[in-house]
């Protein structure tokens, strides 16, 4: 199925949730968004596959793993399979807090060819929220990887070191 957002506000999830694009039918689950806010409160992941598509040319998706409730999953809050198809050219997706413990990422993005990124943005932090993250570890903070156009860190870090932002892997 599509979900398609041009103007407005979604609301999913309550912190821990997943929201899984998948191919359970042919064509695979798509996400279309050229406006409007989608918010995300718990986890977002694209399967490994050329069926599952993520299409943004506009808007904002805001990522919170610490919601109402914390996330328990070790997927990443952002998650892009190696297979899936991307076009991002516009919007903005912000990653708003850490996990509460530690384990799992906040964004990944798996190389491939299929996916087009000549625009979009990465903000990691909101610039206000001051939620900690799990003990500060290897496996706890913001963790990134992969390809993005833009990186923003507009994190608050005088708060708790909890909050650190630090790549896990290449990100181009």
């Amino acid at each position: 199925g599509e979900l398609r957002i041009d103007a407005g506000t979604f609301n999913y999830g309550s912190g821990n949730n997943t929201m899984n694009f998948t191919n359970t039918a042919t064509p695979g689950s798509v996400l279309n968004m050229s406006g409007g806010t989608i918010n995300f409160l718990g986890v977002v992941s694209f399967s490994s596959d050329v069926d599952v598509q993520f299409n943004m040319t506009g808007g904002n998706i805001n990522v919170d793993v610490q919601a109402t409730n914390n996330s328990a999953s070790s997927t990443a809050a952002f998650s892009i399979g190696a297979s899936t198809t991307v076009n991002w050219s516009g919007g903005v997706v912000t990653i708003i807090d850490p996990r509460a413990t530690a384990g799992g990422g906040s964004f990944a993005n798996a190389t491939a060819t299929n996916k087009i990124i000549t625009g979009g943005k990465l903000r990691i932090g909101d610039g206000v929220s001051v939620t900690t993250g799990g003990t500060l570890s290897n496996t706890s903070g913001f963790g990134l990887s992969g390809v993005v156009w833009d990186l923003e860190i507009d994190n608050l870090t005088n708060i708790s070191t909890s909050r650190m932002a630090r790549t896990t892997g290449t990100v181009t």
